[in-house]
């Protein structure tokens, strides 16, 4: 690895130089900030002390919102008239902020401060463009962002004196030491860019991740200095593909500005399905299996795709007990009132499990593992899907959209997989792909047919995948009774999953969505049979006419997640 640095400061504007990294080259200079919306939080107090202090960005070269990059290899910054300096006096930080009264490298920063007292000889600390403890969560890959939420620099100054008029002055002239380095990443695969939909930054034990309001090929990143540590790269591509890049003993150190072009390479992990299906509102890629997530003694750990379409967990102590370690793939209602995620023990609490639904897809720690823009398909999105879309043709047949299906049936005494097949829209398959059965049947109308299924062996099945097919397995479900029963039902046998509609109070609301029951027929409904479990959403069963055990079922019923993705 070459790492030939040249270290230019503030007032020079000279390269740092190239650090060279088995296809990644490093150049630098700078840092940036920026105004920010948080105010302080503090005691409030009727004294209003008027402070000016001379502040310089720093010899690190430090940088403001009034932030530009030439593409020379350098950042060119000054402070800006309307960026804020957040004063802390021991562990609070104080009322008010302090502005640039010139936009210029030096310059006088001034304001006024309240909800304490200052006297001459205490230590206050500065810090821009935000008050409150440091946080790289939620770039977006942008200069600008970074400059007005993430370039964070700090100072400290003594007070001199505080006059009759509760005029402040410090000791002397303060300089800004940037608190991260500012990386530029350029992602290719070869010669030719990557655009990507996320990227998440590794670097020792620490993880950053980035969200492009749309997909691109650039994405400057705030991360706080390091030295001699490994470094890895995973974008998540508008392909639908991942890309990832790793290499150790790299240093970026803080107040310097790195322009990277990362070779990255393909990984052979695909998390979405070729095929593509209108829901009415988008075009849609299904995820390449159900949601799991991964605890550790109850807490959550990592988030996961199955590794197949068919795959699922069924009756384990995880999957059951929800307190454990092991990988789960049933989940509860997801809200922002309790059980976040879907993901809870049993619990003898009965009240109403009101809240907004919280969306899988926007959580964190899982954009972090399988990347953005994932969804909940709503009510409505599932009706369209079922119902109302183009389909596909098969042999003579248009317009087919689904079948309950077996697949991997390679023999009479082979039981294979019971589920749901989806069929892309558009997409041409002949009479010997599968032994077909009888598409979009709609329950009850199926009870008393025999030959319904659609068949396909291991071999055929892995063809209708290769043209875009989805498969809903039947994985089960999961309940506690009142008598604190647990219990994981109809495993290769059923098949629930959630949308992302709460309860109406009109009977059409269920979030259960899709059953597929072998037993006693198959369901294909948006809203459940009066003869199925039904489970709603956001409101008070008591007043929907739903006794404790219908609470509790809302609260503990546990069953399978398919995320999709808008289609590029």
């Amino acid at each position: 690895m070459n790492r030939n640095m040249e270290k230019k400061t503030f007032n020079d504007i000279r390269v740092l130089g190239a650090l060279l990294l088995a296809g990644v080259t490093f150049s630098a200079c700078s840092n940036d900030s920026d105004e920010a919306d948080l105010q302080p939080v503090s005691p409030v107090a009727s004294q209003v002390y008027k402070m000016t202090i001379e502040a310089t960005k720093g010899s690190d070269n430090a940088t403001t919102r009034a932030l530009s990059d030439p593409g020379d290899g350098t950042l060119t910054a000054t402070w800006a008239l309307n960026e804020k300096v957040y004063v802390k006096k021991g562990t609070e930080w104080v009322e008010g902020y302090l502005q640039p009264e010139a936009a210029a490298a030096t310059a006088d920063l001034s304001g006024e401060l309240s909800g304490t007292t200052f006297t001459a000889g205490e230590e206050i600390a500065l810090q821009f463009p935000k008050s409150g403890d440091i946080s790289y969560d939620g770039q977006t890959g942008t200069l600008a962002d970074i400059a007005a939420n993430f370039d964070y620099a700090t100072a400290t100054a003594t007070i001199a004196s505080v006059d009759g008029d509760n005029r402040i002055t410090v000791s002397d002239h303060v300089s800004f030491v940037s608190q991260q380095a500012i990386v530029k990443f350029t992602l290719k695969k070869g010669a030719d860019p990557i655009t990507v939909n996320s990227l998440v930054v590794t670097v020792g034990s620490n993880s950053y991740t980035v969200n492009p309001a749309s997909p691109t090929s650039e994405l400057y990143v705030a991360l706080p200095g390091f030295s001699s540590e490994s470094i890895s790269l995973k974008a998540f591509g508008s392909d639908d593909k991942i890309y990832e890049y790793s290499k150790s003993g790299i240093t970026f150190e803080n107040g310097k500005y790195y322009t990277v072009s990362v070779k990255m390479t393909q990984s052979t992990e695909d998390l979405a399905l070729s095929g593509t299906f209108n829901i009415g509102r988008a075009n849609v890629k299904f995820s390449k299996g159900n949601l799991r997530a991964t605890l550790d003694n109850g807490t959550v750990t990592s988030w996961s795709f199955a590794p197949t379409q068919d795959a699922y967990i069924g009756a384990t102590e995880a999957n059951n007990l929800q307190s454990t370690t092991g990988t789960i793939d049933l989940f509860a209602w997801s809200t922002d009132y309790g059980y976040q995620w879907g993901i809870g023990p049993w619990t003898t609490d009965y009240s109403n499990f009101a809240g907004q639904f919280k969306d899988w897809g926007v959580n964190p720690d899982l954009i972090r593992d399988l990347g953005s823009g994932w969804f909940t398909m709503t009510q409505n999105d599932w009706k369209y899907l079922l119902s109302s879309r183009t389909g596909a043709t098969v042999g003579e047949t248009t317009h087919v959209r689904y079948y309950t299906a077996i697949i991997k049936k390679d023999s009479d005494t082979d039981d294979g997989v019971l589920g749901l097949l989806l069929l892309p829209d558009n997409v041409t398959f002949t009479a010997e792909e599968a032994t077909w059965g009888q598409p979009n049947l709609v329950y009850p109308n199926n009870q008393l047919l025999t030959g319904y299924k659609t068949e396909c062996t291991t071999d055929q099945w892995t063809n209708l995948e290769a043209k875009g097919a989805v498969f809903l397995p039947a994985a089960g479900w999961k309940t506690f009774d009142k008598d604190e029963n647990h219990n994981i039902s109809s495993p290769g046998a059923q098949a629930f999953y959630w949308h992302a509609t709460e309860y109406s109070g009109s009977g059409s609301g269920y979030t259960i969505t899709v059953t597929i029951n072998d037993g006693s027929g198959n369901s294909i409904e948006t809203t459940v049979p009066k003869d199925a479990y039904t489970v709603g959403t956001g409101k008070n069963y008591n007043d929907t006419g739903m006794n404790n055990e219908g609470v509790e079922y809302a609260k503990h019923f546990r069953i399978s997640v398919r995320l999709v993705r808008r289609a590029q």
